[in-house]
């Protein structure tokens, strides 16, 4: 299963997205900030193999490319977030894309809480009516793996640790239970393998310049079948990073890229 998210600055990026949607035979694809991007065009480009999901007239913050072939139980749109349960291969699997309020409209975190707790109830309702399903949230949380409104109980829950997340499957908290999700993030960062982060920010006196906004986390069961998680510095011979962060001129964010093994 693969999955590709980017949060691409309002452009159309149609041809770099064509092009690496192509070469790694991505499963589903979903875009932030995507008002620009000529989806019927895109479409055409991809030869009919991809369809949209969703509604014109009320797309969202995100919007859903899944393959032709792929079949959709259920999908639905909010303002912030997306969700779909799918069939992919061998697994049932609800996929969420999300992209949260930014730090500048809300620098405490409360919408993104919020957005959290919706999506997660979310979630559980539909284990309830679709059974053994997995969890994937993927896009722009406008927030850092470490950061409250991710790990917090009453939130995403994503523990960084996937021995945690399989050990303990919940977290009881004020006599209820919550599922965790598991967030790799941390574990494939790395600047040796130039994998440092998705967006880079250095003003302000407690930045970490590299920030993983851009995230993907997970169901437990699917903690040990992560094999890929890079966020992309290149599609094809086109560079996406200038002066040693985003390229603007294409987005200001890194594209991120997830195989998850069956």
């Amino acid at each position: 299963m693969k999955f590709f998210f980017w949060n691409i600055n309002k452009h159309d990026l149609s041809d770099l997205i064509v092009s690496f949607i192509i070469t790694e035979n991505v499963d589903v694809a979903i875009f932030a900030e995507a008002s620009e991007m000529d989806f019927t065009s895109l479409q055409i480009k991809l030869d009919g193999n991809y369809r949209l999901l969703g509604f014109p007239e009320f797309p969202g913050k995100v919007r859903f490319l899944v393959k032709s072939n792929t079949k959709a139980f259920e999908f639905m749109d909010a303002q912030r977030y997306s969700v779909g349960t799918f069939s992919l291969g061998s697994s049932l699997i609800n996929i969420v894309g999300v992209h949260l309020p930014d730090r500048s409209t809300d620098p405490n975190g409360s919408g993104r809480e919020l957005a959290a707790r919706e999506i997660m109830e979310e979630l559980n309702e539909r284990a309830s009516r679709f059974a053994h399903t997995s969890n994937v949230i993927i896009g722009d949380f406008n927030a850092s793996p470490f950061d409250h409104e991710m790990i917090k109980a009453t939130s995403f829950n994503a523990t960084l640790y996937s021995e945690v997340a399989c050990r303990l499957k919940t977290k009881t908290y004020s006599f209820h239970q919550f599922p965790f999700m598991y967030n790799p993030t941390i574990e494939f960062i790395s600047e040796a393998n130039d994998n440092c982060g998705s967006f880079y920010r250095s003003n302000g006196a407690d930045t970490y310049y590299w920030h993983c906004y851009d995230q993907a986390i997970v169901s437990p069961d699917l903690s040990k079948r992560i094999l890929r998680y890079r966020y992309l510095r290149s599609i094809g011979d086109t560079s996406l990073i200038a002066n040693n962060s985003p390229n603007k001129a294409v987005s200001d964010h890194l594209p991120l890229f997830i195989a998850i093994g069956e």
